[in-house]
């Protein structure tokens, strides 16, 4: 296992249900994933702890005005 974190991270958007799926991978030692609001900067950012060897996934709602 490498001694350094090897973070993946991918994005895939439904304009249809109005959410974005984010994907997390780590092929290394544990890893912390912060994810930001960018519409509310003051908010905290949601932490996502991938263990090594694997993958997580979340769902989150995204406004419903698209450009």
């Amino acid at each position: 296992m490498p001694l350094h974190p090897q973070r993946h991270a991918s994005a895939r958007a439904d304009a249809g249900t109005y959410t974005v799926t984010l994907k997390f991978a780590n092929t290394g030692r544990a890893a912390v994933f912060h994810v930001h609001d960018k519409l509310h900067l003051d908010r905290l950012p949601q932490r996502c702890i991938v263990e090594p060897g694997k993958t997580l996934h979340g769902d989150w709602a995204a406004r419903q005005q698209w450009r």
